[in-house]
């Protein structure tokens, strides 16, 4: 029994994806491993930081699993780079290159069909967020500041509103508010996806972040990604959607690996 796992970033059918000195998770040299047409880009790691259960811990480790998608994306990067490439989920570790090229046997026909789709093509992201009431809480807490003083004689005494019913009817007309503002950035964000996916070989829409993971002000409306051909055509249609709102904030990013269209998820682990 060894003490070193293989940890695998993608597959590619392009020749030398890893010509040159590539450095990989942790400092690994970054090797392939082939079968039948496909090139498994790979690396050697102690099972000391990526055995199960050293896994299991490192994941909670935020520093280390930055280091590790940094270094993970670098690699697949550069293969990227060279050809068509499948990317593979992040820290997917097995015991040996026999168990890899099982993989690329046993998925030879999906990874095959993924290679093809994404030849020539690239991922671009879109990240909508609203910038106006629902975003800032700011001005939540204005809304709830106490009151201007009522005018003497607006209201006889048995009209006038005691301070709990006026704190109630301002929380109620401040839900009132978000709610209004969020299905309007809600509209819009289906109008941004509408404007965008006929550009798209394929689109996938991702799961809404919290801010805290996101790192914007403002709440996230769409979270997408579209698998492009042309990216001048998508980036000018982009633009004109930014340019639209003022409360409203498209953020465009690529071109990235297709990481959306093409992961091939390894269970197993070493």
């Amino acid at each position: 029994m060894t003490d070193t796992a293989v940890y695998l970033y993608a597959v590619t059918n392009a020749r030398d994806p890893v010509a040159g000195a590539v450095a990989g998770v942790s400092g690994s040299r970054v090797r392939v491993a082939e079968h039948s047409g496909l090139t498994a880009v790979v690396s050697t790691v102690p099972l000391a930081e990526f055995g199960e259960r050293a896994l299991r811990e490192n994941l909670e480790d935020l520093a280390w699993l930055e280091a590790i998608a940094r270094a993970h994306d670098a690699v697949v990067r550069t293969v990227a780079g060279r050809g068509p490439t499948a990317p593979v989920r992040l820290a997917t570790v097995f015991h040996d290159d026999r168990r890899v090229r099982e993989l690329l046997e046993e998925r030879r026909g999906g990874i095959e069909r993924a290679l093809s789709r994404v030849a020539g093509r690239s991922e671009w992201g879109v990240k909508v967020y609203g910038t106006a009431l629902t975003g800032s809480p700011a001005n939540d807490q204005a809304s709830l500041s106490p009151p201007a003083a009522v005018p003497e004689g607006a209201f006889s005494p048995a009209q006038r509103p005691g301070p709990g019913v006026a704190y109630l009817r301002r929380r109620s007309a401040q839900r009132r508010r978000r709610e209004d503002a969020t299905q309007a950035l809600a509209g819009r964000a289906e109008r941004v996806h509408a404007r965008l996916a006929p550009h798209a070989i394929a689109s996938h829409r991702h799961r809404l972040q919290d801010r805290r993971l996101s790192g914007h002000d403002g709440v996230m409306v769409l979270n997408a990604a579209y698998l492009i051909e042309d990216p001048h055509a998508f980036t000018e249609a982009a633009a004109d959607l930014a340019a639209r709102w003022d409360d409203m904030r498209v953020e465009v990013t690529g071109p990235w690996p297709a990481y959306s269209f093409t992961t091939i998820d390894g269970e197993e682990r070493a």
